[in-house]
C-alpha cells in the first residue's frame, strides 16, 4: 500500500501537500536515528536534564550507543532519557518526526503516519497517544482558559471501539456504559455514607448526570445557538442524503458521488444529521438512518433527557446561567465544539470515547499555542521554549499512563480563549 492510499480522501489536496511537506522538511534535517539522538541529547542539555539520576550530578559520560550514561562521580549507569515518555524507545525518529508535524500544524492519521514513518499502525497510534497524554497532562492544569464539558457532547465522533465498548455494542455506546458505572458508583458511595438515595423510579437504563453537567447541557440546550442545530428544519440537501439512504446504509465515498456534494459540505451535513439523532455511524465506515421510533429511543448526542429539560425549565435556566454561561459564550463554544467535531470526522473518522481527552488535548494545546502574542518558531533551541518536544522531556515530573489505561473523564477540558470566558464554575 503507498503513502497515498493511506492518505484519508476527506483531507483537501492543499491540506495533504502540506503535510508531505512538512515531513519533507524533518527528513531533511534528521536523516537517521544517529541524527535525531545527537538533537535529543543536545536539547537535554540546553534545559539541564543530562544529571545522574542518582547524585544528580553534571559529569556524565554519554556511551557510545547514544541511548546510556555513567556518571563519572558515583559510577552509576541508567538510561539518558529514563522517566520520559521515550525512555528505552526503539525508533526515535518516528516519535521526533510526529512531534516535528503536530508541533508544525501538520495534523494527519496513525494510518498514514505509519506509512511515513515505516513503522506498524499500532505503534504509531500508541506513539500519537502518548505524546496527546503529555499534552493532556500539561493543559489540564492551565485552567484559566479551560472550561468543563460533558463527553457525550462530542458522542457524534464515538465511531472506533475500544478496550471500555460493551461487546455486541455500538462505539457510542460507551458513554452509556461509563453514565451507568459512575452512577453505581455513586449509589454506592452514598449508601455507605448513609445519604439520600435516588428516586426509585429513576429508570435503570437512563444516564444520570451531575448538577454541573445538568447545568451545561441545559444552557446548550437552552441556547439560540444550539436549538439552530437541533431542532432547525432540513434543508434541500440534507433532505436529499437522508432520501439517499431510506434504502441502504451508505459509505462516505457513495455518498459523495451520489449527491455531487464536495467534501466539507457534506461532512458538516453528515455532523448536523448526527447531532440531530437522524443518522448514525455504523461499523464498516457507513451511515445509516434512523427511522422514527430508533430516533425516539436513542440518546441524542446534544439533546437532554426529557425528564431533565423539565426539571431545568422548572428551576429558571436564565436564572442559572447568569452565574454559568452567558450567550455569547455559548454561542462561541458551539462553534468551536462543531469544529472540533468536522475536523475529528476529516483527520481521523472518528475516535473512541476512551481518547477523546488526548485528542481534545491537542486541539486545546494547538489553540493555546495560537492565542500567544508572541509566536516563537519551534525547534528553535532556545532554553524555556514551550514546545511538544521540551513537554515530553519534562514529562518526567508527570504520571503517564499506559495508553490501554487512560480512560477520558466524564467531564472534558475544553480551550476558549481568557478574554470570551465570563464568570462561570469551572473557569
Amino acid at each position: 500500500m503507498t503513502d497515498r492510499d493511506k492518505q484519508p480522501s476527506g483531507l483537501e489536496e492543499d491540506q495533504k501537500q502540506f503535510v508531505r511537506e512538512t515531513w519533507e522538511s524533518f527528513s531533511h534535517g534528521f536523516p537517521t536515528e544517529e541524527s535525531c539522538w545527537h538533537f535529543l541529547i543536545n536539547r537535554m542539555r540546553e534545559l539541564d536534564l543530562l544529571r545522574c539520576h542518582y547524585c544528580n550530578c553534571c559529569d556524565i559520560a554519554i556511551d557510545q550507543e547514544l541511548r546510556t550514561y555513567r556518571c563519572l562521580s558515583c559510577r552509576g549507569r541508567s538510561w539518558l532519557t529514563s522517566g520520559t515518555i521515550f525512555h528505552r524507545v526503539r525508533k526515535l525518529r518516528a516519535w521526533l518526526a510526529a512531534i516535528w508535524l503536530f508541533e508544525h500544524g501538520a495534523i494527519l492519521s496513525s494510518n498514514w503516519f505509519s506509512t511515513l514513518a515505516g513503522i506498524a499502525q499500532s505503534s504509531s497510534l500508541k506513539i500519537f497517544h502518548s505524546i496527546f497524554q503529555v499534552l493532556d497532562s500539561t493543559t489540564s492544569t492551565a485552567t484559566a482558559d479551560m472550561i468543563s464539558l460533558p463527553s457525550l457532547l462530542f458522542q457524534p465522533i464515538f465511531t472506533k471501539r475500544s478496550l471500555m465498548t460493551p461487546r455486541s455494542g455500538h462505539p457510542a455506546d460507551e458513554e452509556k456504559s461509563e453514565r451507568e458505572e459512575n452512577r453505581k458508583q455513586s449509589k454506592t458511595t452514598a449508601a455507605f455514607q448513609d445519604t439520600p438515595q435516588c428516586s426509585e423510579d429513576e429508570g435503570e437504563g437512563e444516564a444520570s448526570f451531575t448538577p454541573e453537567e445538568q447545568t451545561r447541557l441545559g444552557a446548550l440546550a437552552d441556547s439560540n445557538s444550539s436549538q439552530s442545530i437541533l431542532e432547525q428544519a432540513l434543508t434541500n440537501d440534507e433532505v436529499m442524503v437522508m432520501e439517499l439512504l431510506k434504502s441502504a446504509p451508505m459509505n462516505f465515498d457513495e455518498l459523495l458521488e451520489n449527491t455531487g456534494l464536495d467534501f466539507p459540505s457534506l461532512n458538516f451535513i453528515i455532523i448536523n444529521l448526527e447531532m440531530a439523532g437522524h443518522v448514525i455511524s455504523i461499523p464498516g465506515g457507513k451511515i445509516k438512518r434512523l427511522e422514527t421510533e430508533e430516533n425516539t429511543n436513542r440518546l441524542n448526542p446534544l439533546s437532554i433527557p426529557k425528564d431533565l429539560s423539565e426539571e431545568l425549565r422548572k428551576e429558571n435556566v436564565e436564572e442559572a446561567l447568569a452565574g454559568s454561561l452567558d450567550a455569547n459564550l455559548l454561542r462561541l463554544l458551539s462553534t468551536a465544539r462543531l469544529n472540533f467535531i468536522m475536523l475529528i470526522k476529516t483527520y481521523f473518522q472518528g475516535i473512541s470515547r476512551k481518547y477523546l481527552a488526548l485528542y481534545l488535548a491537542l486541539r486545546n494545546y494547538l489553540n493555546q499555542v495560537a492565542q500567544t502574542a508572541e509566536t516563537k518558531a519551534p525547534w528553535s533551541g532556545k532554553q524555556g521554549q514551550s514546545t511538544i518536544l521540551d513537554l515530553c522531556l519534562l514529562s518526567r515530573t508527570k504520571p503517564i499512563l499506559n495508553t490501554r489505561d487512560f480512560v477520558t473523564d466524564l467531564l472534558t477540558k475544553f480551550h476558549l480563549p481568557a478574554d470570551s470566558i465570563q464568570k462561570t464554575g469551572t473557569a
